[in-house]
């Protein structure tokens, strides 16, 4: 009967629990989630990716006393860092109260991007995807750089970072003659 007692007990402290849960989901679940008998209940948020533009700028090269410009050069620039949706990487957020409050605070922006989190319990892998995307320092990208051609591969780029090296991989490149 102790043993009884001790299950029944242990069960329903396991479902008083409160918190939230934070799993990646596959594309396709999060594609059909809002069809009728979708049994997908939650928030689904994306993974952000780092973007930025590559595109040609025209730059004073010497300019007079009296500060205009005299001599221009066209450039490569990279544009202003922004951050959109990894469709690939949906994640679904779920949260459980128990017999008391969740204690779970969740700031979902422009839709899809998880931007703050207030919760006991440990979703620090996810966090920690979080915080590698929008912790990038992005004033140490270089916004111009010297080319006496142009740009050759100018377009829309993905950044990734691996330790302190980050990689452009091109997501749309426009076309250029």
């Amino acid at each position: 009967m102790i043993k009884l007692y001790s299950t029944v007990f242990s069960a329903v402290l396991l479902s008083a629990c409160a918190g939230l849960n934070i799993d990646p989901i596959t594309v396709e679940k999060a594609q059909n989630a809002h069809q009728s008998g979708s049994k997908v209940e939650g928030y689904i948020v994306y993974q952000p990716m780092l973007v930025m533009e590559i595109a040609e700028k025209t730059i004073c090269v010497s300019r007079a006393e009296n500060g205009e410009c005299m001599e221009f050069a066209i450039a490569c620039g990279i544009g202003e860092p922004t951050t959109l949706p990894d469709y690939s990487k949906p994640y679904l957020l779920k949260s459980s109260s128990g017999f008391g409050k969740a204690g779970v605070e969740i700031n979902i922006d422009e839709g899809w991007k998880l931007t703050s989190l207030k919760d006991n319990s440990d979703n620090t892998g996810f966090l920690d995807i979080l915080a590698a995307v929008g912790g990038v320092e992005l004033s140490n990208i270089s916004p111009t750089f010297e080319s006496k051609t142009g740009c050759s591969k100018a377009g829309i780029y993905r950044a990734s970072f691996e330790k302190s090296e980050m990689t452009l991989t091109p997501l749309i490149q426009y076309y250029q003659p």
